[in-house]
């Protein structure tokens, strides 16, 4: 059995979207023109402020918001830190909101020796590239990797043998594209269908996630045969989903009642393995009570896909994409979307542009009643 990745790309914004042995979508990773404060990115900064109440410094890297950086990730060797320094340092969690990036200064580059001919901060490596990422989340699994586009598959072979990667149009499945599509916007929602007919609710706040688990019309054996069956099928997409979503923070898994609690105490171990043989962040997993409900903690990373997803950037990529994968002749795409959506459209597709890239024009309507998630797009005959 193989992991599949779908390696989108054009000339503004890349998608990489991950899929394991079953076909099910388990991450998925964009990349965005002129896009540098990412994770994995190295940068020389500089001390902005000290905080030692704190246990942290504020590190100038160049963004809008300053990094964050604690104490306790500054090498013993490098000595007590001061305002004005310039250090090197890795963003290991991306800018969440008004939150500055969170730093570690553990990083294998030295200062460079020409370091105080460049003006200070500046990017020294770039954050891992989408493809790269994927890669990494697919663990050991052999890989096959589809590219859509011959132009970009000079990309993929710098991480994978020729020998893996195919053109999207030599898939079995000539819908691949349109399951991609689906699969995404899938996610969208608040519930999540499960093989044999339960339902996943998922509700997210500031202090925690709590998820729903529903036999929905899932039938099977005596009341508590299916409730065990349902768990253990709910167990595996919560694994799936939580890893896909980049839900963080504390969990509460409100799970089909059980009355034996061998059963209970089987879902709870088969929940541990899955997290700990497929999931490389912490997650602390503790009792199952006798009501179902069960509380686990994952080690926070970034933003929440739901979150990204929504923005208008990730939206302009997935317009992008689309325009992209039709083929060039004589009609006029029109898109209508929301002004956020349109002033990213705008700016990389000007009337030149479209023609030289996608080999027909293209016309960007802004609506100011659509939100940023939604938009429309069709295609008409040119006269």
């Amino acid at each position: 059995m193989h992991c599949d990745i779908v390696y989108e790309s054009c000339p503004w914004c890349t998608r990489t979207s991950l899929f394991n042995e079953k076909g099910k979508l388990v991450s998925l990773h964009h990349d965005y023109e002129g896009e540098v404060f990412k994770e994995g990115a190295v940068i020389v900064g500089r001390v902005r402020r000290v905080a030692e109440g704190l246990g942290a410094a504020f590190i100038d890297i160049g963004d809008t918001v300053d990094g964050f950086l604690p104490l306790k990730k500054v090498p013993k060797k490098m000595g007590s830190l001061i305002e004005g320094q310039d250090i090197v340092v890795r963003i290991t969690r991306e800018k969440l909101d008004d939150k500055g990036a969170t730093l570690s200064a553990n990083v294998l580059h030295a200062m460079p020796e020409d370091s105080e001919k460049q003006k200070v901060p500046y990017l020294l490596e770039e954050p891992p590239v989408a493809l790269s990422r994927a890669l990494m989340n697919s663990g050991v699994a052999p890989v096959r990797v589809w590219v859509n586009d011959a132009r970009f598959r000079v990309e993929a072979l710098k991480f994978v043998p020729e020998t893996k990667v195919y053109q999207i149009d030599q898939h079995d499945d000539v819908d691949l594209l349109d399951k991609v599509d689906e699969s995404i916007e899938s996610l969208s929602g608040e519930k999540f269908p499960l093989v044999g007919g339960g339902v996943l609710t998922i509700e997210r706040t500031k202090a925690l996630t709590s998820i729903d688990v529903d036999t929905g019309t899932m039938k099977m054996g005596t009341k508590e045969e299916l409730a065990f069956q349902v768990n253990m099928i709910a167990a595996e997409e919560i694994v799936r989903l939580c890893s896909l979503l980049n839900i963080g923070g504390s969990v509460i898994v409100d799970f089909v009642s059980m009355r034996a609690k061998a059963r209970r105490e089987q879902v709870v171990n088969y929940i541990k393995d899955l997290f700990l043989n497929s999931d490389p962040l912490k997650v602390e997993v503790l009792k199952m009570s006798r009501f179902g409900l069960l509380e686990f903690n994952r080690e926070k990373t970034g933003k929440i896909l739901l979150n990204h997803l929504e923005t208008p950037k990730s939206v302009a990529c997935n317009i992008l994409l689309k325009l992209w994968r039709s083929k060039p002749g004589a009609h006029l795409h029109q898109v209508k979307c929301s002004p956020e959506v349109a002033d990213i459209l705008n700016a990389r597709l000007t009337p030149s542009t479209a023609i030289a890239y996608l080999g027909r024009p293209v016309e960007i309507i802004s609506e100011s009643g659509y939100q940023s998630g939604y938009y429309q797009m069709s295609a008409h005959d040119v006269f």
